[in-house]
Parts: C-alpha cells; structure tokens; sequence
C-alpha cells in the first residue's frame, strides 16, 4: 500500500496549466507565363514565431520554380501517344518551428514533498530546462527537378521526383553532461543532407463495360547524412568529433547505430582473453582500437563504432482498386526495405525471465554451437545491442 498508505487518502491532486504562442506570417508571390508554354514563380515568406529567442523570432525564406509545357510545343505534336508532357524544376527554403511554448526559456516544475509525519505537504518549484536566447529557426535549402506525365489516352499517369535538401540549424535535443544538473539542451545543431527520389505511378490496366482495374504506386527513397555538428575538436586532430552521447555522427546518417562489431560466437577450446570472465557461449567482437586498426588485445569502447543505420533503402506502395457496378475492392501492399534498430527483446538481465528460453531463438549449446546466438544466460556485459 506504499508508505503510510497514502494512495488511498482521500487528497485530491489539482493540475493546471496554461499556455500562449504568437505567430506571424507574410507572403508575396509574383508568377509570369509564356504563351501557356513557360511558367515562372518567385516567392517571399516572412514568418514569426514567439517561442524562439529574442532576436530569433523571425525566419525569411525566398523560393523560385519554373515549368515547361513540352507537350504544347510544335515538334511534339507527332508524338500521338503521350497526352501531356511537363519539366519542373524549383528551389527554395522552408522554416520548421516545431518546438512548444516557451522553449526558449528556462522553465519551472513543482514537486511537492512530505517532510514526515503529519507535516502538511510542501509545494517545491525547481528549474526544469536551460534557457536557450539563440533559439531560432530550422531551415531546409531544397533544389527539385521533375516531370509530370500523361500517356495512352491518360492510362498511364506518372510523377517523377529527385531532390536534393541540406538542413541547417537544426531543432535538436543534445545530450550533455548531467554534472550541471540537466541532461538535454535544445538548440541549433549542425547540417544534414537528403538526397532522394519519388515516383508516384497511376495506371488504368483494365477499363471493360461495368468493371474497372487501377493501380496506384508510390515509390521513394532517401540517403540521409550529417555533415556537420557543433565543430568541437576535443583531441585537436583537425577533424570535428562525432556527439557518441545524442547518436550523431559526421558522414553517417541520422538514426545511426553505434556499437561493437559482432565476430561471432567464443566456442570451446578457442582464447577467451579479450573479455574478462566471458565463457564459451559468449559473443565475440572484433577488436579494431589499436593503432590504424591494428588490434591491441582487449575490447574496450574504443572498439565501437557505427555499424548500420535505422533508415530504409526505399518505401514502396501498392494499391489495386477493383470496381464492378456498386461494389469496389481494394488491395493493399506497403513495402520497407531496409534499417536495423537494436532488439531490446534479446538482451537478457538478471531476472528468471531473461534467462528462460521464453522467445523462438535458436541459442548456443554445447550441442548446437552455432555462431549466431550467444547461450541462453548470456549476460550482455558491454549492453551490445544486437543490431
């Protein structure tokens, strides 16, 4: 029943908050053709938000696009079978303000404490979060280039996509020392960049008195990569340092997987000397700290490194749409390919229930030495992540 049975007093807890943004915007945009053939737009964005620091509060974001008709044009008139031709391209920058009130400044949080017995409760206020006064805007600097497309009496309906986007100042939640008495600081980090494609692909297959068959595709893939961070040079080697605490990694991508390098599984007879107490059963990791990589005989964290990453190689989408009369069905696929993240299930503690054979994995036995899965009461001293 907890201490002294509180949770069934009859307190009651009273919770109540309140909160205010400010925002602003402005947009000019002035758009020019030429003979319905040619398009031309320039754009202007000015926008405000109250959350950011003073001095902050405001984000300018310019962006130009043109377009060409192909298929108006006179020499593509013989082409019978393609109904609508388009060429695209655009460039522009764009303001994320995804963070809440207040996010600038430092914040306040009430704990309330019992100071023993029959003491009334006490209100406590405490700092929350560290003030941030150069809080500002996200941008993301995006170059488009594209093609529309209409073909076989419009059967064949496509839109055709790469881009190509570098984002800076990004809105990030950096790990930091907790000997300060916070854990997290929220500022403007770094530069990341997304290259990628896009294919949205629409087709009529079957168009026969009362039934109809459609085909809707849609296909994408991103490469992500951080190309800066905070130019810290910690060892003064010249190159800025990876940020190891928040999982950033400079020519790695967001989502990275920093960790040993699984070698396989310690079996019997083999040296067991470069980890302390481990057992035959045990994971083996390779050991890459020496100089230039030459091994030094021990796993230590200097052995870690970025292993893969949680980002799919490419998302694609299917669906069939069958139409007869009335009735309709519809057909969904969805597809990712690609991306690890670490696997929390198969990280045993000290509890029976991480110790018993509870999940359908295949574990090293004397009689079943494989060299995939550790034993069943492996320990994970190093926390691998068994990525």
């Amino acid at each position: 029943l907890g201490y002294n049975a509180l949770e069934i007093g009859e307190g009651y807890v009273i919770d109540a908050s309140a909160a205010q943004n400010r925002q602003i915007s402005s947009m000019a945009r002035v758009g020019y053709n030429i003979a319905s053939k040619y398009f031309f737009t320039l754009s202007m964005r000015r926008d405000g938000y109250s959350a950011f620091g003073a001095g902050k509060k405001y984000g300018v974001f310019p962006a130009a696009a043109f377009s060409w008709n192909i298929s108006d044009e006179d020499f593509f008139k013989n082409i019978k079978k393609i109904d609508f031709l388009k060429l695209r391209a655009s460039w522009g920058r764009n303001g994320n303000r995804g963070v809440s009130e207040y996010s600038s400044l430092s914040q306040v949080g009430q704990n309330n404490y019992v100071f023993g017995n029959g003491s009334p409760t006490s209100v406590g206020l405490s700092t929350t979060t560290l003030a941030n006064p150069n809080l500002g805007w996200e941008t993301t600097e995006s170059f488009n280039v594209g093609a529309d497309i209409q073909a076989f009496s419009k059967r064949i309906t496509a839109s055709v996509n790469f881009y190509s986007s570098n984002t800076f100042d990004l809105l990030l939640n950096q790990t930091i020392p907790n000997t300060n008495g916070f854990e997290n600081f929220l500022r403007n980090i770094g530069e990341t960049k997304n290259t990628g494609f896009e294919l949205d692909l629409k087709t009529v297959n079957i168009q026969k008195g009362d039934f109809t068959w459609n085909t809707n595709l849609a296909f994408s893939l991103n490469r992500n990569k951080v190309l800066k961070l905070t130019g810290r040079d910690i060892n003064k080697d010249g190159v800025e340092d990876d940020d190891i605490a928040s999982g950033w990694f400079i020519g790695y991508p967001l989502g990275s997987n920093f960790d040993y390098v699984f070698d396989g599984i310690f079996q019997q007879g083999e040296d067991l000397s470069l980890i302390p107490g481990a057992k035959a059963g045990d994971i083996r990791f390779k050991d890459i700290s020496g100089p230039n990589g030459v091994p030094d005989g021990k796993i230590t964290p200097a052995d870690r490194m970025v292993v893969n990453n949680n980002q799919a190689k490419f998302n694609m989408g299917i669906t069939n749409i069958f139409n007869y009369k009335n009735f309709s069905l519809s057909v969904a696929l969805n597809i990712r390919q690609g991306g690890y993240s670490s696997n929390s299930l198969i990280n045993p503690g000290s509890n029976f229930f991480d110790q018993a054979n509870f999940l359908n994995t295949p574990y090293w036995t004397t009689e079943n030495p494989i060299n995939t899965n550790p034993r069943i009461n492996y320990r994970n001293p190093l926390g691998y992540g068994f990525d």
